[in-house]
């Protein structure tokens, strides 16, 4: 049987730019993005990728025990900017086909980001009341939500679940080092050809939202308080997993220019 693989797309974390890479290194015919919208093609795709939360992927994917599973998770500051960005540039008069095809939740939410200017702390804070009082999980800890499921209260023992679940998962890799990710999934898989990371789908308006104000950086801390440990978790994971491969790289990389110095000064 040929081997299956599962992206769990967390957005905001290179996912496009990822499933570029997969799209590359697959057959189109093998590939399936965005599955949440597509789920009565998934039975016969080797290659499955999609914004769907891990528990409710394992309910809906037959088999799922035998994909290989692959995710990527983003400093989680980083991660949440990008996040609220994308989701208020969904107002803007040029994105309302984009917008058309999103939940009424999500309408609901741009409607009121609306009205926020991610420059005034105050604002920042009345998005949080205002999300927490309608029960939108959509930007608090979303990495964990990936994870392990939706919900706003988490303790102790959900992140200690989510590194469970990290543990579970065969390769994690983290934006910041996105290329050397690629590379080594390459090599692990038998993928031939150079990995070009494209930087796809990325949002440059700012609206305001300045990460490396500490002002900000406070406000924000209810969106990213538990995605930072299970990101440390993550990124120690991945250090550790391609350790051996960028140790045999550098080894190459030095090996090489001991052959080229030999051949000229000899």
């Amino acid at each position: 049987m040929k081997q299956k693989y599962f992206y769990l797309h967390i957005p905001k974390t290179a996912g496009t730019t990822f499933n570029d890479f997969l799209k590359r290194a697959f057959s189109s015919k093998e590939t399936l993005f965005h599955i949440e919208s597509k789920l009565e093609k998934i039975e016969n795709q080797s290659v499955l990728a999609g914004h769907i939360i891990l528990p409710r992927a394992q309910k809906i994917i037959p088999n799922f025990e035998n994909y290989i599973k692959l995710t990527v998770l983003r400093d989680p500051l980083s991660q949440v900017s990008s996040h609220l960005r994308y989701v208020k540039k969904l107002g803007e008069p040029s994105e309302l086909k984009r917008l058309e095809g999103h939940t009424d939740s999500i309408k609901i939410i741009v409607s009121f980001l609306g009205t926020i200017d991610f420059s005034k702390v105050e604002d920042i804070n009345r998005l949080i009341y205002w999300l927490e009082e309608n029960n939108y999980v959509l930007f608090h800890n979303c990495q964990m939500q990936y994870l392990i499921g939706s919900r706003f209260i988490v303790n102790e023992t959900d992140i200690e679940r989510a590194k469970q679940v990290i543990d579970t998962i065969e390769y994690v890799g983290i934006t910041e080092r996105l290329n050397e990710y690629m590379e080594f999934l390459s090599q692990e898989f038998g993928i031939r050809g150079p990995v070009k990371n494209k930087k796809l789908n990325i949002t440059s308006e700012t609206y305001g939202l300045d990460i490396k104000n500490p002002d900000i950086i406070k406000a924000l801390e209810p969106f990213i308080a538990y995605d930072k440990v299970i990101y440390q978790y993550t990124k120690e994971k991945f250090e550790r997993d391609i350790g051996s491969f960028l140790e045999n790289k550098k080894y190459k990389k030095h090996n090489y220019f001991d052959r080229i110095y030999k051949l000229l000064f000899k």
